[in-house]
């Protein structure tokens, strides 16, 4: 996450910064609006081949 941050400050994308920062704000005290913003996590290697159907 440090690493994306960065990333996205050093080719001048702030305002995805500052969506984030937002996003996660209200994710913190707002369950509906978490559930709403959060996705399942997927596994995209396995076994050290691409799982094509997740993607």
């Amino acid at each position: 996450m440090v690493g994306s941050i960065v990333s996205r400050a050093t080719t001048g994308n702030g305002s995805a910064i500052g969506l984030h920062w937002l996003f996660s704000g209200i994710a913190t005290f707002c369950h509906r609006f978490k559930t709403l913003v959060r996705d399942k996590s997927r596994v995209l290697i396995r076994k050290g081949d691409l799982d094509i159907q997740v993607i």
